[in-house]
């Protein structure tokens, strides 16, 4: 969960919020978060997150939602600190098909 409490205060510091919402089903795409600028904030599916929990652990979960968190944090920042975003994105290893392929692998 470190991650995603790093994530989330990096969010913060550029006055974004981070909450957990229920973003759907966009079958057969996969809408892991999503960012409105309107209300600046970060929404984190949490129905792809809590089966994460559930059947991969606390660590991949929380390392999942950190990823969701700075790949919306781009969208936030850009033109203010986006490259520290991009930092936290490369070095935090974001793959979107890895998180892709394991959320079609236990979403049954």
């Amino acid at each position: 969960m470190r991650a995603f409490e790093a994530a989330c205060a990096l969010a913060r510091s550029h006055g974004v919020r981070v909450a957990f919402d229920d973003l759907g089903d966009w079958a057969p795409a996969v809408l892991f978060s999503e960012y409105d600028a309107s209300a600046r904030t970060i929404a984190v599916n949490l129905r792809i997150a809590t089966r994460f929990r559930e059947r991969l652990g606390e660590t991949f979960a929380g390392d999942f939602c950190a990823a969701a968190v700075l790949h919306e944090l781009r969208h936030a920042t850009a033109g203010d600190g986006e490259d520290a975003a991009h930092a936290a994105v490369r070095a935090a290893g974001f793959e979107p098909s890895l998180y892709e392929a394991t959320w079609r692998a236990v979403r049954a």
